[in-house]
């Protein structure tokens, strides 16, 4: 499909990812309720004092606008992932992955959740 990651590329990215959050050992959990910048300035510092691995929940108040702006200041060995996926037809995963998430985090595993996060190289 287009926009796609192939396979093999896809496979990588997993793998890079798992070993940030492997090497990083915690992952940092940001939960914004008002304004995404607030979150993003929250991230900056986190990364500042050593964290690797930085998930956005999406409960957040507009996550998508956290998760992008993230992605954009963060260095690129940052792990930057999503939590909280509640959307059972992995439309928040396709928009997450856009948006350059690198891993994923569901409490319900939507039918195709992993299937969707494979194709698009996001670690489930």
């Amino acid at each position: 499909a287009e926009g796609l990651p192939s396979p093999a590329e896809a496979s990588a990215r997993i793998e890079r990812t798992l070993t940030t959050i492997k090497a990083s050992g915690v992952v940092a959990l940001l939960r914004a309720k008002g304004d995404p910048e607030v979150a993003v300035a929250r991230g900056v510092e986190l990364v500042q004092m050593g964290c690797s691995a930085i998930e956005v929940t999406l409960d957040s108040a507009d996550w998508a606008r956290t998760l992008s702006r993230l992605r954009q200041v963060l260095p690129a060995h940052v792990a930057v992932g999503v939590g909280t996926v509640m959307d059972d037809t992995v439309g928040e995963i396709r928009r997450a992955a856009d948006l350059g998430a690198d891993f994923a985090l569901s409490p319900i595993d939507p039918i195709g959740f992993v299937e969707e996060c494979g194709r698009r190289g996001v670690l489930a």
